[in-house]
């Protein structure tokens, strides 16, 4: 997304004239086809995916603004969050399992040590 002028024509009076939300996005289903991706890359399971897309979708923002424009927040917004909190609900259960899961083999570690070494489970 080097070339940010393909989808918005910015010039000082343009931008003096409009406000961003306002402001006419050109080649509109490329722009959102590419946004798309970058929410598929979100959904990805591997973790260095996941963090480069959101790093880039954060420089976008940063340089250009992307989360208070008009195009975003109509087409891509709600999907976003939607593929955020989907990532951090799947992110929760695997902590919730593997918590669960340590705390089973503590059991049965606790349990090995008591038959071996016939001690008192804490």
């Amino acid at each position: 997304m080097h070339r940010w002028q393909y989808f918005y024509n910015t010039s000082v009076l343009r931008t003096l004239g409009h406000p961003e939300e306002d402001e006419p996005v050109e080649h509109k289903e490329e722009l959102v086809a590419i946004l798309e991706a970058f929410g598929q890359a979100l959904l990805q399971s591997d973790v260095n995916i996941f963090r480069q897309s959101l790093q880039s979708l954060e420089q976008l923002n940063i340089r250009w603004r992307l989360y208070q424009r008009a195009v975003f927040k109509v087409h891509l917004l709600e999907r976003f969050l939607m593929a955020l909190f989907t990532v951090l609900f799947q992110q929760w259960v695997s902590i919730f399992f593997l918590l669960i899961l340590y705390n089973m083999l503590t059991y049965i570690n606790n349990m090995f040590i008591y038959i071996l070494f016939n001690l008192q489970i804490p």
